[in-house]
């Protein structure tokens, strides 16, 4: 069982969005108050048999819900606007199941699925990455040796991805969070 505090003061973002017409951009800065983020999470291990074993374990995570977005259009050099922004989805319960085999005191095979989430913390405004994920692990271990291999299969979502266009002479940084 345990719980983790992150108090976040007075943090400061800029990013600058490219729009579909040439020469519309965007500049945004990112800015919102001192923000407090709490995580609990536990994780339960039982042996099923000598051989097999079985381990739970879940997350809860309570991220900002808004964020203050000032836009600002660097050719007019004039602030548009400001917004309180809400992001949704800021509660976020993530686990993980995991059916352990032990074949001898070398090998292991282990059946997982589970899910994770992650905020990109340089773009604040963007949606938390999220992550579904099903693996087979094998591994084996003989000291000083700990050889694993792993077949995966990963679902995600939310990802923000980077991209450079050249719009009036100027190369620019677009930010696209899907």
């Amino acid at each position: 069982l345990g719980y983790r505090y992150q108090h976040l003061n007075d943090i400061h973002n800029n990013s600058v969005i490219s729009l579909i017409n040439p020469g519309d951009l965007i500049s945004f800065h990112i800015h919102t108050d001192a923000i407090d983020l709490h995580d609990f999470f536990t994780q339960w291990q039982q042996a099923l048999t000598d051989k097999w074993g079985l381990v739970v374990g879940l997350r809860y995570s309570q991220l900002p819900e808004y964020f203050r977005v000032n836009e600002f259009n660097p050719i007019a050099s004039m602030l548009v606007g400001e917004t309180k922004t809400k992001v949704n989805d800021r509660g976020l319960v993530n686990y993980r199941v995991a059916l352990m085999y032990q074949f001898n005191e070398y090998h292991q095979l282990k059946l997982l699925h589970g899910t994770a989430s992650q905020d990109v913390e340089s773009i604040l405004f963007s949606e938390p990455k999220q992550i579904q994920t099903s693996e087979i692990v094998h591994a084996y271990k003989q000291e000083p040796w700990l050889i694993t291999q792993s077949l995966y299969v990963n679902e995600t979502e939310n990802l923000v991805r980077r991209q450079i266009s050249f719009n009036n002479n100027i190369f620019m940084a677009s930010v696209v969070n899907d």
